[in-house]
């Protein structure tokens, strides 16, 4: 974001929305839900270019 108001260039952002999280965490449990949430970061990650970012916004308990 700094390099593109630096340099005059473009950024963006993507949000995605886990769906039927609190659903995985009540039938399969927390540990399931996590796994779920690290397996989805993975795969973003592997996805990105390296001056790409992947990360996590969310509330505080969700």
């Amino acid at each position: 974001m700094h390099r593109a108001e630096r340099y005059g260039g473009v950024s963006s952002v993507l949000l995605l929305d886990r769906d039927h999280r609190t659903s995985v965490n009540d039938d399969s449990g927390h540990e399931a839900g996590d796994a779920a949430l690290l397996e989805v970061a993975k795969l973003l990650d592997e996805a990105c270019r390296d001056p790409d970012m992947a990360g996590r916004w969310g509330a505080r308990g969700s």
